[in-house]
């Protein structure tokens, strides 16, 4: 068979059992090791729930989703861009360059900082604007996007610059609305394809980005959370990649600056650890007559589902941990005791659990030291597996000491600048490393 005729077969047979996954292993894509580092981390979800493809962050799990509908990315075969090539190679070719940008566009939306809501407008009248200027920002660095997608230099946006960062596009977006109302002219840039305002269609699905806003459960700070975790998987990904030798791969120098700028910027830890504490919270189930089994009435009492989870807080005593990072933690464990109770752990070489203590609401414990010997990691984490169930495992240290055995429970580490930028041993998969800075102190 012809390489013409292989790549016909190849695009005549993708259907609706679609699985954009196996593109993120084409050739071309080992040569993306930072976007397939931010990849990694995310989930994913086949869904006819959205019209075409989406990513959002998913607050109870604390990671962010990629969600698609297969029927799109078929349909994109008959995209203008694709039908009017006629070489059967260069079509596929073309094809797959168009999902792969997509892909690129949604994981952008995340190293951007775009999908929580801290820099999107308050004036939710304003939140499609805003959309469009997240898309016009990331679109002016692809150009195998599918034809209706908001790019700068393209369709109704023609004359519009590429580079400048969402909140540019936002506000000349504004300004044109502003000025064709004042003209009589109603509506704003479009084709007849947006909602009667005037604006086109983004290409992906943004009405997840508002998740958060939908929960019924009390999440202060969900928000930042959404942003820590955002900056979390984007310098994973960078650092991942850079110790690939490959570098960024397809990403431009001016996009690796403005992701740049996103990891930049302050995360206050305070909020890290507020999202995985929220997270963590499991049902504990107790028998209540006070609420019937619906499925047994009066034969099986119901089923009453509080929240409260475990957390152990072990705490390095060891001489090398200071007493700024001590004070700074044990000050921020007053404001968390309203989602969850701690388990305070002492250790040094051992644990000592004459010191162990449950820190609840309103304790005001003071940051004391108990023992001041060496550090075995193995001690805190055999501990907690030996005394559980536990939901989350946090130790503050400065890490120097030898990696630990696996934890058979959820485990963190809670470190300053200084074991955070050069830290003893690498944790799992799975573990953050949380740095307490300075300048929140």
């Amino acid at each position: 068979m012809s390489k013409s005729q292989n790549a016909t077969t190849a695009l005549d047979n993708i259907d609706e059992s679609f699985d954009f996954r196996k593109f993120m292993f084409l050739d071309d894509y080992f040569n993306e090791p930072f976007l397939r580092g931010v990849f990694r981390q995310c989930l994913y979800r086949k869904s006819t729930r959205i019209p075409t493809a989406g990513v959002w962050y998913d607050f109870s799990r604390g990671r962010f989703v990629f969600e698609y509908n297969a029927a799109w990315f078929v349909s994109l075969k008959e995209d203008e861009k694709i039908v009017n090539i006629a070489d059967p190679v260069r079509k596929f070719q073309a094809y797959r360059e168009m999902i792969l940008d997509i892909i690129r566009h949604e994981l952008y939306h995340v190293t951007l900082g775009h999908v929580n809501g801290e820099r999107r407008p308050l004036d939710k009248s304003k939140w499609r604007v805003w959309n469009i200027a997240c898309d016009l920002a990331i679109n002016s660095y692809l150009r195998n996007l599918p034809s209706k997608g908001c790019v700068p230099g393209e369709g109704p946006f023609k004359d519009w610059e590429s580079g400048w960062a969402a909140e540019a596009y936002y506000e000349k977006l504004l300004k044109e609305q502003k000025e064709q109302e004042q003209n009589g002219e109603g509506g704003g840039q479009g084709d007849g394809d947006g909602d009667g305002d005037g604006l086109p269609e983004t290409m992906d699905d943004h009405d997840n980005w508002e998740q958060g806003e939908k929960s019924s459960e009390d999440q202060p700070g969900r928000e930042s959370a959404a942003r820590a975790e955002a900056k979390r998987v984007t310098q994973q990904a960078k650092n991942e990649a850079l110790k690939s030798g490959r570098g960024w791969g397809s990403v431009s120098s001016s996009m690796q600056s403005e992701i740049e700028k996103f990891i930049d910027s302050i995360i206050d830890w305070r909020m890290v650890l507020a999202s995985i504490i929220k997270r963590s919270r499991r049902a504990h189930k107790r028998s209540t007559v006070k609420r019937l089994n619906h499925r047994y009435p009066y034969i099986h009492a119901g089923r009453k589902v509080t929240r409260n989870p475990k957390i152990a807080i072990s705490i390095d005593q060891s001489g090398s941990v200071s007493d700024k990072l001590l004070s700074a933690f044990f000050g921020e464990l007053n404001v968390l005791a309203k989602w969850a109770s701690f388990t305070v752990v002492p250790f040094d070489h051992e644990v000592d659990e004459t010191k162990i203590y449950e820190w609840k609401r309103g304790s005001n414990q003071r940051a004391e030291r108990v023992l001041c010997g060496g550090t075995n990691f193995d001690a805190p984490t055999d501990w907690v597996r030996d005394n559980g169930p536990f939901d989350v495992h946090f130790i503050l240290t400065d890490m120097g000491a030898p990696k630990p055995g696996k934890s058979s429970c959820e485990r963190h580490w809670i470190v300053d600048s200084t074991a955070f930028d050069t830290p003893y041993f690498k944790p799992d998969k799975g573990e953050k490393i949380i740095k307490v800075n300075s300048e929140n102190w």
